[in-house]
């Protein structure tokens, strides 16, 4: 992934950090799917895998965790700053990871899962709640992926936008 991050940011417009973003610092499991955008730092559950089977076995390694607000300068943070996450159920700690920059970031589009496809997963609540305690406000739905058997709503990555300052 980061090779192909590289290229569509290209060169000059940004940078790549190849690590995992979490609350504490050092080494954590990555558990490597079949599916790159299925790896997390979190266990897939059965539900995972019988709703994506495709996703196949994951295997593990041993990856460098960091706090975002560690890895990111906040003076780099200029002009609209949107914040992207999609990290496999692990989005509230890469989220609180990151509150020394949040007053500096625009706009949060996150990934919310609204079954356990992953062991000890962020809830969507728990999500939504730390984002608008955190000054933003919930701007829409960007997209959703739907169970093919019943059209039920598995996932929605959630667009937040900076609370307006009224007065």
């Amino acid at each position: 992934c980061a090779m192909f991050l590289r290229h569509a940011i290209g060169q000059g417009r940004g940078r790549v950090i190849e690590m995992a973003a979490g609350m504490e610092e050092g080494e954590v499991q990555f558990y490597e799917a079949a599916v790159d955008k299925s790896s997390s730092t979190l266990v897939m559950t059965e539900l995972h895998h019988e709703e994506f089977p495709w996703t196949g076995v994951s295997t593990s390694s041993v990856v460098h965790q960091g706090r975002l607000d560690s890895m990111i300068d906040v003076d780099e943070l200029v002009g609209n700053v949107l914040l992207k996450v999609d990290v496999q159920g692990a989005e509230l700690a890469a989220l609180m990871s990151a509150s020394g920059l949040l007053p500096r970031i625009d706009a949060v589009i996150v990934e919310v899962d609204f079954e356990e496809h992953y062991v000890g997963q962020s809830t969507p609540d728990d999500i939504v709640r730390f984002l608008l305690d955190s000054g933003f406000h919930f701007a829409g739905v960007v997209e959703l992926l739907e169970r093919h058997s019943d059209a039920g709503v598995v996932q929605a990555d959630l667009l937040f936008r900076r609370a307006l300052q009224v007065g």
